[in-house]
């Protein structure tokens, strides 16, 4: 009898869960993540065989960093209609536990400014080195390709066809080069240790070819409190000089996908509704009057 054919989600304590699926603690040092075809926009199977790949490539990397990043201990794709509270997953990755915990935005918010520049400055740092590990390991990505995908613009109303057009052409004209970023670099996928410092990354589904700013903005976005101290220390630290246009652009991309995931694949109205709104002030403020 192989492991998937015991695994029981009931028996195990429920670490995190997003639009594509769950993660359980198999309390032995490991993590089991399940994931579902269909939750955001694209494949949940997709997903999870490339963070496999990018967690692969990472273990093999010559440069090393400070934090953990977890290793795969092994994978599969469960039989055909194996359902779970009603819904059905489709594939498994079972990994190392990383040490730490995630802190919770609020929690963050209530420390005092000591404790939060101190985290901003980890956070900041954690970014740069993944950074610079990630364009020295040599993965192959490919581009996000998310505002030209079809699957992006499946069901969408007139009005948010219209939104997605205009930040998919304003896009188009961007010719920066391409860089390996994380792709979903926010703060439920950081493990914090005791000292309030970056003791781990998680979650390589969405790692890419994209810009800085973008994994920048993954944080900025939900710690704005924090954005000029991550910004100003993460230039610091790279070298690098973050435009204040190229923020604005990933802000409107993400809030463009935020918007028409909670909309249309989870009924979040009041979320979709909040993202629409600074959505539509972005494209004023970067395309024009077009919505």
């Amino acid at each position: 009898m192989s492991f998937i054919d015991t695994f029981k989600p009931e028996n195990h304590v429920l670490l995190g869960e997003g639009v594509w699926g769950k993660v359980y603690d198999l309390d032995d040092g490991t993590v089991m993540k399940i994931a579902k075809e269909k939750g955001g926009v694209g494949s949940g199977r997709l997903k999870v065989l490339h963070e496999l790949k990018i967690l692969r490539g990472v273990a093999g990397a010559k440069q090393e960093v400070s934090f953990g990043i977890p290793e795969v201990i092994d994978s599969g794709e469960f039989p055909k209609g194996w359902i779970y509270k009603d819904e059905e997953y489709v594939i498994w990755m079972r990994s190392t536990k990383l040490a730490g915990s995630v802190l919770e935005i609020n929690r963050i918010e209530s420390l005092t400014d000591e404790a939060k520049t101190k985290i901003a400055m980890s956070l900041a740092g954690a970014l740069a080195e993944f950074h610079d590990a990630l364009r020295a390991s040599g993965i192959e990505l490919q581009e996000d390709k998310i505002l030209t995908d079809p699957d992006t613009a499946k069901g969408l109303s007139g009005i948010d066809v219209k939104r997605l057009h205009a930040v998919r052409n304003y896009f188009a004209q961007d010719d920066r080069a391409l860089k390996p970023i994380h792709g979903d670099f926010n703060i439920s996928n950081i493990m914090f240790g005791a000292e309030l410092s970056v003791s781990g990354v998680l979650d390589f589904a969405e790692t890419c070819l994209g810009h800085d700013e973008d994994d920048l903005c993954s944080l900025t976005s939900e710690l704005p409190f924090l954005k000029e101290k991550i910004v100003r220390e993460y230039e610091r630290r790279t070298g690098r000089i973050i435009d204040p246009v190229h923020m604005a652009m990933a802000e409107m991309k993400r809030d463009l996908i935020s918007m028409i995931i909670c909309r249309y694949r989870n009924n979040d109205f009041d979320e979709a509704q909040a993202a629409q709104a600074r959505l539509d002030h972005l494209i004023h403020k970067l395309v024009g009057p077009v919505i």
